[in-house]
C-alpha cells in the first residue's frame, strides 16, 4: 500500500512540474520589434529601442525566422531559440527566453536581456 501511496504522490509530483512548464511554441509566433536593451528581468531596461517595421522580427508557425538581415529556420528547445545554420553546420544559438507575457518577450542574449514587444494588432 506504502508503494502505490509513492508512486501515485510521484506521478502527480512529476505532471504537476510538466504542466507548470511554459510553452513558447505559441506565443512566440508573429513579429516582434525589438524596443529595450541591457534590461532586469523584471522588463525594465536601461537603453530603449525604437524599431521601424522593417526592422520587425518575425516568427512563423511554419518555423521560420525573418529578419532584415536573415531568412532561415528556427526551432526551440524548452525556453532556447536556435537559429539553423543553413546547409552545413550546428545549429547557431539565438537566445533563451525568459518570459513572454502580455506581449512582451524578455530574451537573455550573450550581451545581456532584451525586451521584445509584439508587433501591431497581435498584441
Amino acid at each position: 500500500m506504502k508503494r502505490s501511496a509513492i508512486a501515485l504522490i510521484s506521478i502527480i509530483i512529476i505532471a504537476a512540474g510538466g504542466c507548470s512548464r511554459p510553452n513558447y511554441e505559441q506565443s512566440l509566433i508573429g513579429a516582434w520589434a525589438w524596443t529595450g536593451d541591457h534590461c532586469a528581468e523584471d522588463g525594465s531596461c536601461k537603453k530603449v529601442i525604437i524599431t521601424d517595421d522593417d526592422t520587425r522580427e518575425v516568427f512563423t508557425a511554419d518555423g521560420m525566422y525573418l529578419s532584415e538581415r536573415i531568412r532561415t529556420g528556427y526551432r526551440l528547445k524548452g525556453p532556447a531559440i536556435y537559429l539553423e545554420p543553413g546547409e552545413s553546420g550546428p545549429p547557431i544559438r539565438h537566445g533563451d527566453i525568459i518570459s513572454i507575457k502580455d506581449g512582451v518577450m524578455l530574451l537573455r542574449m550573450d550581451n545581456g536581456i532584451r525586451r521584445y514587444e509584439m508587433a501591431g494588432d497581435a498584441k
